[in-house]
């Protein structure tokens, strides 16, 4: 929900390329005179380049305004009439809604509105559309990426980086890691990790020296030491396949919930159910060869 959630914006624009400022790692607050994208769209392989304004405002929830105040109506918009769906504020500035469209919330933005260019230099004050915070660029279909690239980069200042769309996700990621909140999870994940190991040890540990009389029979019948550390480690991998399942299920609900308090849209992905699974036998099996060496200490002579 963290880190996949700042991508909403990149993965939805549309375009081959991007430029951004590379003085700043995020493009909210990341802004580079227009003229640089003029220059992009004349090199060669290039179709269009369009600019995108970031901004952040406070927005008021229309059903926090009284219900006379959000009645349908109609008003003049470029010049057509268009019926309003609700009016509120933004920034202590009334605005009025037009219509609807689908993207998402984030950790970070509770919601995303669109605005015509002329609307935000009306909004935001003058010369305000000189910077723009990403440029979108399409190339024609016959161009080579790499080489409209390097082409980009030659022409462009080292004040702008070229992107692609996967890149520009991978860099808003990595920003939103080094911030405190990511450092935070990322730390949780692995005292998680930690305390699981511990955990797993304690329960094969007690269940060995449990059976610790068993496994000295064994031992006296001829099985050796390796026979009996795989007899560990085939049970720290049960552990790990039966604590995963109710896990699995249990955290289904828990985003399922999550989606309903925060409206984030959030899904249990199969990468990272099987990145879990994956840590869930790498911890269990840590525990497993921690424990074998209580069972290598088992010595028929001394327990009979």
């Amino acid at each position: 929900m963290l880190f996949d959630g700042v991508t909403l914006v990149p993965d939805h624009l549309q375009g081959d390329l991007f430029l951004v400022s590379a003085y700043t790692p995020t493009i909210e607050r990341g802004y580079f005179p227009k003229i640089y994208l003029y220059q992009a769209n004349a090199v060669e392989g290039v179709q269009t380049a369009s600019p995108l304004y970031i901004e952040l405002s406070d927005w008021l929830n229309p059903q926090d305004l009284s219900i006379s105040e959000t009645e349908d109506f109609e008003f003049e918009l470029f010049p057509t009439k268009v019926k309003s769906l609700a009016f509120t504020l933004m920034d202590n500035q009334r605005v009025y809604v037009a219509g609807l469209f689908s993207l998402g919330s984030t950790l970070f933005d509770y919601g995303h509105v669109v605005l015509s260019d002329w609307i935000y230099e009306q909004w935001y004050g003058q010369n305000v559309l000189d910077f723009v915070s990403v440029g979108c660029l399409t190339l024609e279909p016959t161009a080579n990426i790499e080489q409209v690239r390097s082409q980009l980069q030659t022409v462009l200042p080292k004040s702008i980086r070229v992107l692609t769309q996967t890149e520009l996700a991978e860099s808003e990621q990595a920003f939103r890691a080094s911030l405190p909140n990511g450092k935070v999870l990322n730390f949780g994940a692995i005292m998680g990790f930690i305390v699981g190991v511990v955990i797993v040890y304690q329960v094969l540990y007690t269940d060995v020296s449990d059976h610790l009389s068993e496994y000295a029979t064994l031992k006296a019948m001829g099985y050796s030491d390796r026979i009996l550390i795989g007899v560990v480690l085939q049970e720290a991998i049960v552990l790990a396949v039966l604590g995963f399942i109710p896990g699995y299920f249990a955290s289904y609900g828990v985003y399922q919930l999550l989606v309903q308090i925060t409206r984030v849209p959030l899904t249990m992905k199969a990468a990272v159910a099987i990145q879990v699974f994956v840590l869930t036998l790498v911890m269990c099996g840590v525990s497993g060869v921690i424990a074998i060496n209580k069972l290598r200490s088992a010595d028929p002579a001394e327990v009979f």
